[in-house]
């Protein structure tokens, strides 16, 4: 399997999932596809996927623009550096778009078995199945994720939340993952299960617990269970903090993501 196609797989499964848990703007044909769910993370207002010629690049770029400024929300065209036309980057700029980070997709072969199970004394991992723990996890995320879209992280831990809530708990291709410390929870991640690839998001730990291999641990715990659904890839987005944790697990770079971001102009009273 081609590791930058499942990076590129999973990524659009889970926005397609993720957003379409709310009513929202969509548009769909050959060349691109946008989903705007209205959501204050720029990153769940825009892009799935796009396969347009420089010709008609600009045309797509206004006409999401057009769906974002309709709807009043910030959102985000992301260029994948294996796909994209020459010199969209340029276009978006001029269309108003302003680059946000650039972050590397990443994918480990399953079917090698790798022994890499941490055990760390009090440490223990319980899937969200119920109204508290979807709580501890939002509020985890607000506290412990380090987002750099410019957005309250309670804002969109909170949008999130209410996302899971609104697909399910008991949704069949997602599972939400508390860690725990002697019985306090200190960390958390989601894993979408997408035929034979994953796709692991939002894993991140307490700023006062990081340094004792608790993400690690964690990270580890997505690959048992991407295993266990029958995957044979597994993939993330990875901040440049988290390059080395993910290398380290048999993570290589499979494509870059270059995200660049469009917000309305603040209302006027």
């Amino acid at each position: 399997m081609d590791r930058a196609e499942a990076v590129e797989r999973a990524l659009m499964r889970w926005l397609i999932t993720t957003t379409r848990a709310w009513p929202t703007i969509e548009h769909e044909d050959e060349e691109a596809h946008w989903i705007i769910s209205h959501s204050p993370a720029p990153y769940f207002n825009g892009l799935v996927r796009a396969n347009v010629s420089p010709s008609s690049a600009s045309g797509k770029i206004e006409a999401m623009k057009a769906d974002l400024a309709r709807a009043n929300v910030p959102g985000t065209w992301t260029v994948r550096s294996k796909t994209d036309a020459p010199g969209i980057r340029h276009q978006l700029e001029a269309a108003g778009f302003r680059f946000l980070v650039s972050e590397p997709g990443m994918a480990v072969d399953l079917t090698t078995e790798r022994q890499d199970r941490p055990a760390l004394p009090g440490l223990t991992f319980r899937l969200v199945e119920n109204e508290a723990d979807l709580a501890t996890y939002v509020d985890l995320l607000g506290r412990g994720f380090d987002d750099v879209q410019g957005v309250d992280n309670v804002a969109e831990a909170t949008w999130l939340g209410q996302t899971y809530r609104r697909l399910g708990l008991d949704h069949p291709h997602l599972r939400h993952v508390l860690a725990l410390v002697d019985g306090e929870a200190v960390g958390q991640a989601s894993l979408l299960i997408a035929g034979d690839v994953t796709g692991i998001n939002y894993v991140s730990t307490l700023p006062e617990y990081r340094g004792r291999g608790i993400g690690r641990a964690l990270v580890s715990n997505m690959l048992e269970r991407s295993r266990a659904s029958g995957a044979r890839v597994a993939t993330l987005i990875s901040s440049e903090a988290g390059l080395p944790l993910y290398r380290s697990l048999g993570f290589t770079e499979e494509l870059q993501l270059h995200l660049y971001t469009w917000r309305p102009e603040p209302s006027r009273r």
